[in-house]
């Protein structure tokens, strides 16, 4: 669709990842003063920031320089976040299981980033084929009703269905005109 690379296309997410790595040494400091709580507010709003840039830029932007500033307080905000929720899980266990806390953080966190774009594609494509599916059921109930109206103005009984009955008439099949003259 835009005639890019892999490599261009995917640029944009080798920075969001490279952010962490000069921010990891600060923010153990930062950690320490502040509590995971304020940093985890204090992530959260980067994160925000940046999808809502994100999702002002235009549809066909291809410029890497478009993607830096967003790219910037994503990685910004996703290293604040997950530092603050791993070190409030390691926290509030014993020192014996800390390594099991921060495995299970991680094995959650890995878990929500795999099951969270199947989940909403998931139910995204099924309202779509509900919609669709509820479209055609409505579209051929009132194309029925207009041909009923249109028969009985030009005086013409409705017609009947032949064979299955009503499953068959939603779908068209087995539909007759005819008419029968008074004598």
């Amino acid at each position: 669709m835009m005639h890019l690379s892999a490599l261009r296309a995917g640029l944009p997410f080798v920075i969001l990842r490279l952010i962490p790595l000069p921010l990891a040494p600060v923010l153990s400091k930062v950690l320490t003063r502040v509590g995971p709580r304020r940093l985890l507010m204090g992530g959260l709003l980067p994160m925000a920031a940046g999808q809502f840039w994100i999702a002002a830029l235009p549809v066909t932007t291809t410029s890497l320089a478009a993607f830096v500033g967003p790219a910037l307080l994503l990685g910004v905000g996703f290293i604040c976040v997950v530092s603050s929720l791993t070190s409030a899980a390691v926290n509030a266990v014993p020192i014996t299981m800390t390594g099991m806390a921060g495995g299970a953080t991680s094995l959650v966190r890995e878990l929500g980033q795999a099951l969270g774009p199947a989940v909403i594609s998931t139910a995204v494509i099924s309202t779509v084929v509900m919609s669709a599916v509820v479209m055609s059921a409505a579209s051929s109930v009132l194309v029925g009703r207009g041909q009923r109206r249109q028969r009985q103005r030009q005086g013409r009984r409705p017609a009947r269905p032949r064979g299955g009955g009503r499953g068959d008439r939603a779908a068209g099949v087995g539909v007759t005109v005819g008419h029968t003259a008074a004598r």
